[in-house]
């Protein structure tokens, strides 16, 4: 019995790489990609590539691990000609919304 791949359109099959570790990582207030994050993306194009060799029209995006700000996003990205895209989840509503409430907490505390 072979796995069924979900569509993300119909007719297109979509395989999301999500992937341990996350914005927690050593550098992931730097815009410089560490170690770790070239071997997450040498991953997701390891993923990406053994999926097209099953299905050439297979939709690849990216989520987890280092993909978690839009700076680091772009560069992942522009590392994975495989992958059509990023599934933000954390990425766009908990990080932003930690960072308005702290600094939102710091402003009441400086008064």
């Amino acid at each position: 019995m072979g796995h069924r791949i979900p569509e993300a359109i119909p007719g297109r099959p979509l395989a999301l790489t999500p992937l341990a570790g996350g914005p927690g990582n050593p550098n992931s207030d730097t815009r410089e990609f560490c170690g770790w994050a070239h071997a997450v993306i040498e991953t997701v194009q390891r993923i990406a590539q053994a999926g097209h060799g099953v299905r050439e029209d297979l939709l690849v995006i990216c989520h987890g691990g280092p993909f978690d700000e839009p700076a680091n996003v772009g560069e992942a990205l522009g590392r994975l000609p495989s992958s059509v895209g990023f599934f933000g989840a954390l990425s766009i509503e908990r990080l932003p919304t930690e960072r308005a409430i702290t600094n939102q907490l710091k402003a009441f505390k400086a008064l």
